[in-house]
């Protein structure tokens, strides 16, 4: 069953964690000691959005790294904590990422040829700004697993897109 677009993000999140036999199946290992896992609902959106995509069309897996840019301004450039080059560390983290993605797009993605992205950010923004970029028909997200008292206080990501989107947001509950 194909919807028909041509144009399917999904944002993917992952956390680091070893794999345990409850989540063996989302661990992707990252390096000899370093595992992250894809949480359920995130792998149900990509099958979502993998049925959804026109056999022309493709799925875009978009991940938001961390910015440093503002650490870097406060610590200031010579500091010991912080190298000097940032754009280094955004490289190294988005080169990161894109492995992690790769891996994730093989085994969530079986037959697709999915686009990947990364870019350093808070994860509303980093999203909003591609699904525009790329002009997007849909975005496929998963539901947040927050609590309820969690989310007002510090809001949700998703409440936000299903807002802020320029094109359909599906949610996949959590």
């Amino acid at each position: 069953m194909s919807l028909a677009l041509q144009t399917v993000v999904v944002p993917v999140t992952f956390e680091p964690d070893k794999p345990t036999e409850l989540n063996v199946d989302r661990a992707i290992q990252v390096r000899d000691d370093h595992w992250v896992i894809v949480n359920e609902a995130t792998v149900a959106a990509l099958g979502m959005a993998c049925k959804m995509v026109a056999e022309d069309g493709r799925v875009h897996l978009l991940h938001a790294t961390l910015d440093l840019s503002p650490t870097a301004a406060i610590h200031g450039p010579g500091s010991m904590l912080i190298p000097t080059d940032i754009d280094q560390l955004h490289a190294a983290s988005k080169k990161q990422a894109h492995a992690v993605l790769s891996t994730i797009a093989q085994r969530f993605c079986p037959g697709q040829d999915p686009v990947l992205h990364s870019a350093p950010g808070r994860p509303v923004d980093v999203v909003l700004e591609y699904v525009r970029e790329v002009t997007a028909d849909a975005l496929v997200t998963a539901a947040s697993g927050r609590n309820r008292i969690t989310r007002f206080v510090i809001g949700s990501t998703v409440d936000k897109l299903v807002r802020q989107a320029p094109c359909p947001v599906v949610v996949v509950p959590h």
